[in-house]
C-alpha cells in the first residue's frame, strides 16, 4: 500500500520535527494515509500534562495539524 511512497522520512525524523514544535513525551504513534497524504500522528505528554496530536506529512516533514486534546478523549 505504501510503496508508492519512495521518500518517505523515518519516524524518528518525523518525531523529532513534532517535538520540536510540541516538547514532551511520545505516547503513541500512527502512520496514516488520507487524501493521498501519508502522515505520521503523533500523540504527546507535555510536562504540564497537556495531551496534543500532532501530524506530519510522511514525505514532505511538513506540520498539517496540531491540535490539544481534551482530558475525556
Amino acid at each position: 500500500m505504501y510503496k508508492k511512497y519512495k521518500k518517505i522520512i523515518s519516524e524518528k525524523h518525523a518525531q523529532g520535527i513534532a517535538l520540536k514544535r510540541v516538547p514532551g513525551n511520545i505516547q503513541d504513534v500512527d502512520m496514516e494515509l488520507e487524501y493521498g497524504v501519508m502522515f505520521y500522528k503523533f500523540y504527546i505528554l507535555t510536562e504540564d500534562s497537556k495531551r496534543f496530536k500532532v501530524e506530519v506529512d510522511a514525505t514532505s516533514g511538513k506540520i498539517l495539524r496540531v491540535k490539544q486534546k481534551k482530558q475525556d478523549d
